[in-house]
Protein backbone atom coordinates (compact mmCIF):
# COMPACT_ATOMS: atom_id res chain seq x y z
CA UNK A 1 0.00 0.00 0.00
CA UNK A 2 1.39 3.50 -1.25
CA UNK A 3 0.51 6.75 1.49
CA UNK A 4 -0.28 9.90 -0.92
CA UNK A 5 -0.01 12.75 0.73
CA UNK A 6 -1.36 16.60 0.12
CA UNK A 7 -0.57 19.79 2.34
CA UNK A 8 -1.92 23.32 1.74
CA UNK A 9 0.05 26.13 3.13
CA UNK A 10 -0.74 30.05 3.81
CA UNK A 11 0.86 32.94 3.13
CA UNK A 12 0.17 36.30 4.95
CA UNK A 13 1.15 39.97 3.77
CA UNK A 14 2.01 38.62 0.45
CA UNK A 15 1.30 39.86 -2.90
CA UNK A 16 0.73 36.37 -5.51
CA UNK A 17 4.19 37.30 -7.60
CA UNK A 18 5.85 37.61 -4.68
CA UNK A 19 4.83 34.48 -3.00
CA UNK A 20 5.51 32.47 -6.34
CA UNK A 21 9.62 33.98 -6.24
CA UNK A 22 9.82 32.98 -2.46
CA UNK A 23 8.29 29.41 -3.67
CA UNK A 24 10.62 29.03 -6.50
CA UNK A 25 13.60 29.47 -4.64
CA UNK A 26 12.68 27.62 -1.84
CA UNK A 27 11.96 24.51 -3.89
CA UNK A 28 14.22 25.30 -7.03
CA UNK A 29 11.02 24.67 -9.42
CA UNK A 30 9.68 26.78 -11.87
CA UNK A 31 5.71 27.38 -11.57
CA UNK A 32 3.88 28.36 -14.72
CA UNK A 33 1.74 31.12 -14.87
CA UNK A 34 -1.92 30.05 -16.09
CA UNK A 35 -5.91 31.30 -16.16
CA UNK A 36 -8.78 30.02 -14.91
CA UNK A 37 -12.51 31.43 -13.71
CA UNK A 38 -12.17 29.47 -10.53
CA UNK A 39 -8.93 31.30 -9.02
CA UNK A 40 -10.38 34.49 -10.31
CA UNK A 41 -7.11 35.24 -13.42
CA UNK A 42 -3.93 34.13 -12.74
CA UNK A 43 -2.61 31.47 -10.68
CA UNK A 44 0.32 29.46 -10.66
CA UNK A 45 1.33 25.66 -11.15
CA UNK A 46 3.94 22.79 -11.35
CA UNK A 47 2.85 19.53 -12.34
CA UNK A 48 4.53 16.14 -12.93
CA UNK A 49 3.40 13.61 -15.78
CA UNK A 50 2.72 11.74 -12.61
CA UNK A 51 -0.29 14.54 -12.01
CA UNK A 52 1.53 15.16 -9.09
CA UNK A 53 1.04 18.98 -8.23
CA UNK A 54 2.00 22.16 -6.89
CA UNK A 55 -0.49 25.33 -7.42
CA UNK A 56 -0.55 29.32 -5.76
CA UNK A 57 -3.08 31.61 -5.97
CA UNK A 58 -4.94 34.05 -4.42
CA UNK A 59 -7.57 33.00 -1.94
CA UNK A 60 -9.59 36.27 -2.58
CA UNK A 61 -11.09 36.80 -5.90
CA UNK A 62 -11.97 40.17 -5.52
CA UNK A 63 -14.29 40.39 -8.62
CA UNK A 64 -16.77 37.96 -6.98
CA UNK A 65 -15.75 38.86 -3.52
CA UNK A 66 -15.61 35.53 -2.61
CA UNK A 67 -12.65 33.33 -1.07
CA UNK A 68 -11.61 30.11 -3.03
CA UNK A 69 -10.88 28.21 0.10
CA UNK A 70 -13.26 29.97 2.82
CA UNK A 71 -12.08 28.19 5.61
CA UNK A 72 -8.78 29.90 5.34
CA UNK A 73 -9.87 33.69 5.11
CA UNK A 74 -6.52 34.15 6.96
CA UNK A 75 -4.24 33.67 4.27
CA UNK A 76 -4.03 35.97 1.15
CA UNK A 77 -2.09 33.26 -0.79
CA UNK A 78 -2.33 29.58 -0.77
CA UNK A 79 0.09 26.75 -2.09
CA UNK A 80 -1.28 23.42 -2.36
CA UNK A 81 0.97 20.59 -2.67
CA UNK A 82 0.26 17.34 -3.96
CA UNK A 83 2.03 14.18 -3.20
CA UNK A 84 5.40 15.87 -4.83
CA UNK A 85 8.70 14.17 -4.07
CA UNK A 86 10.28 13.91 -0.49
CA UNK A 87 6.86 16.39 1.00
CA UNK A 88 8.74 16.38 4.39
CA UNK A 89 11.85 18.33 2.85
CA UNK A 90 9.43 20.52 1.24
CA UNK A 91 7.96 21.14 4.54
CA UNK A 92 10.93 21.95 5.77
CA UNK A 93 12.17 24.38 3.01
CA UNK A 94 8.91 26.33 2.86
CA UNK A 95 8.63 26.96 6.43
CA UNK A 96 12.75 28.48 6.74
CA UNK A 97 11.80 30.22 3.18
CA UNK A 98 9.33 32.94 4.91
CA UNK A 99 8.11 33.63 8.41
CA UNK A 100 4.83 34.13 6.38
CA UNK A 101 4.53 30.38 5.59
CA UNK A 102 2.02 28.59 7.89
CA UNK A 103 1.30 25.07 6.99
CA UNK A 104 -2.80 24.93 7.08
CA UNK A 105 -3.34 21.15 6.51
CA UNK A 106 -1.54 17.75 5.86
CA UNK A 107 -3.27 14.54 4.95
CA UNK A 108 -2.43 11.18 3.88
CA UNK A 109 -4.60 9.19 1.98
CA UNK A 110 -4.14 5.36 1.68
CA UNK A 111 -4.03 3.50 -2.03
CA UNK A 112 -4.66 -0.24 -1.45
CA UNK A 113 -4.67 -0.14 -5.83
CA UNK A 114 -0.45 0.43 -5.29
CA UNK A 115 2.19 -1.21 -3.86
CA UNK A 116 5.58 0.22 -2.57
CA UNK A 117 8.09 -1.02 -5.31
CA UNK A 118 5.78 -1.56 -8.54
CA UNK A 119 5.93 1.59 -11.24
Amino acid sequence: MVQHRYDVYGLTELSLTDARSIIEKALGLELSERGSEYFGGAYYKYRLDSGREAILFSNFIAARADWVRGRHKDYSVLLEVSDLEDMDEIQQRLMASCSGIVLLETSTIDDESESVGES
